[in-house]
């Protein structure tokens, strides 16, 4: 594709992105309410009928938008001219809002299998293209991708018999309040912290050139994809996460804390520093891109912050503190674009160092949710939050890849990965049990 069409492209998925964190927060609400209601299948159903409703709304609106825009021959940014996909994304992005619920739904009923392939489809369908199709062809190719992938969640979910059967007597004003009243804060807080990212791509979007947007883009892509992995099996585990983080005992709940921190946490230290070593070597076939090396580790380095308030920021939503995490999210989103905005127009940095901005917001968000989430086990010990925050033995491994990142010494970018094998050993056994546990006895994610 070229670094100034994946600009392109990349401006066309950051508009899907504003369009996707417009939920209302209904998918993080309505996932709590399915697990806290699920023995009431009666009940269950009148969320998901009531959810679908207020999408299909909010759709019809999307497209009441999409021709306003047509109509008056308007473009979006000059820089990137995207009218010629208008319909496609208007279409993407309803289907997404959708299937926000669709997968909400087979990963309370269990349907991993179905998960599985919803999930792998578009991404198969993407490898085939992008071998068959270049340049401006491709943008188009891949939003097609991403419209069949779509469909086919939707054609997926009604075979497996997920949904239950939608009747007009489903439709309760009072269901509706309920989800909303849930999701508003839940809305705040994850289209807050979803901001955060694309707020900074936003800002580099609109102060650097097109081919440097295309490749943040790339970089991006390629670091974020690292943990995927991880966010794939924290997206079928987390209605059972849940459902243990509800407990009123604080003992499941910390015990259920430490299992998953040592085993999400460290695992994603883990692929990020291997991941850096290959870093070079992809680039080295890629030569368009020979520019996004500090920019890839940097981002890396910020998505894998990120990971450090796994475990409390679902602590919060299990113990209903939606308000407090969207007062986090909030908060966390209006540093990001302050430090973001400063880092461009004061001091002038190159692309690759406007991440900055985000993995400093990281920090901050990640170490107010342990904060909070340790006032909900009543142990608000600064000692013991800064432990749980960020242990000595990740702590010292990620300061050495951040120096050699920021410095751009990539031929020392090896010894964080050998400090993480030294420090964490306990970890790294933790780890292999936990994918051995999961491997012959899928079923202990099942609520």
């Amino acid at each position: 594709m070229g670094p100034y069409f994946l600009g392109i492209y990349g401006f066309i998925t950051l508009i899907l992105n504003y369009c996707a964190v417009i939920s209302f927060g209904i998918p993080a609400s309505l996932n709590v309410l399915l697990v806290h209601h699920k023995a009431q299948e009666n009940t269950c159903g009148n969320y998901i009928g009531n959810a679908l409703l207020f999408y299909t709304i909010q759709s019809l609106l999307l497209f009441v938008l999409y021709l306003v825009l047509v109509i008056s021959d308007i473009e979006i940014d000059n820089n990137y001219p995207i009218k010629e996909y208008y319909l496609l994304i208007a279409i993407i992005a309803s289907l997404n809002y959708f299937n926000s619920i669709f997968i909400n739904v087979l990963r309370i009923k269990n349907k991993v299998n179905q998960l599985s392939v919803l999930q792998s489809l578009n991404v198969l369908l993407n490898v085939i293209v992008v071998c068959i199709v270049k340049e401006k062809n491709l943008i188009i190719a891949l939003l097609l991708c991403n419209l069949i992938s779509g469909i086919a969640s939707v054609i997926v979910t009604k075979l497996c018999n997920a949904l239950p059967p939608l009747k007009k007597k489903m439709i309760k004003i009072t269901f509706l309040k309920e989800i909303l009243g849930k999701g508003i804060y839940l809305f705040f807080c994850n289209s807050c912290f979803a901001f955060i990212l694309i707020s900074i791509r936003s800002l580099i979007s609109a102060n650097y050139k097109v081919e440097e947007f295309g490749a943040f883009t790339f970089s991006f892509s390629i670091a974020n994809s690292v943990i995927l992995l991880l966010e794939a099996l924290m997206t079928i585990i987390f209605p059972k996460l849940v459902d243990l983080l509800s407990s009123n005992d604080n003992k499941i709940v910390e015990n259920t804390l430490e299992k998953l921190r040592g085993t999400y946490i460290s695992s994603a230290h883990l692929l990020i520093y291997v991941a850096m070593l290959f870093f070079p070597i992809l680039l080295n076939f890629m030569p368009k891109y020979s520019n996004a090396l500090t920019s890839m580790n940097l981002i890396a380095l910020a998505v894998l912050m990120n990971t450090n308030s796994s475990g409390y920021s679902t602590l919060l939503i299990s113990k209903n503190k939606e308000r407090t995490s969207a007062v986090l999210s909030m908060t966390a989103l209006i540093i990001n674009i302050i430090f973001g905005y400063t880092l461009i127009s004061f001091f002038y940095v190159d692309f690759f160092y406007v991440i900055l901005a985000t993995l400093f917001t990281y920090v901050y968000f990640s170490f107010m949710v342990v904060v909070k989430g340790k006032e909900c086990l009543c142990k608000s010990n600064m000692i013991s939050t800064f432990k749980s925050f960020f242990p000595i033995r990740l702590f010292i491994p990620y300061l050495v890849a951040l120096i050699i990142s920021c410095l751009q010494y990539e031929n020392f970018i090896w010894l964080p990965l050998v400090l993480y094998m030294i420090l964490n050993k306990r970890d790294i056994f933790m780890m292999f049990n936990t994918a051995k546990k999961l491997i012959i006895n899928p079923d202990i994610i099942n609520i």
